[in-house]
């Protein structure tokens, strides 16, 4: 994640810290809240082959989310580390 040059004429170093860590916080949220929607092998029988495709595709976005969620908390890391 590019950061933003943080410098007089620009937004504040904890402004910006603070608006990074709301997002991380949110994202995890949102991986909590993903967790009650994994897929159930009982809702996709019986067509075969079904529930594997769904855990693949709820795979790929719990990974997107994560890899956001990382990618927040190191800017917040890097930022706070800023002098």
């Amino acid at each position: 994640m590019l950061l933003p040059i943080v410098h007089r004429n620009g937004t504040s170093k904890e402004a910006l810290l603070e608006q990074v860590c709301i997002v991380g916080r949110a994202l995890g949220d949102v991986l909590r809240a993903m967790a009650d929607t994994a897929p159930n092998q009982r809702d996709y029988y019986p067509e075969s082959g079904r529930w594997e495709k769904a855990l693949t595709e709820y795979a790929h976005r719990v990974e997107t989310i994560t890899v956001m969620r990382e990618e927040y908390r190191a800017a917040a890391d890097c930022l706070a580390d800023m002098d």
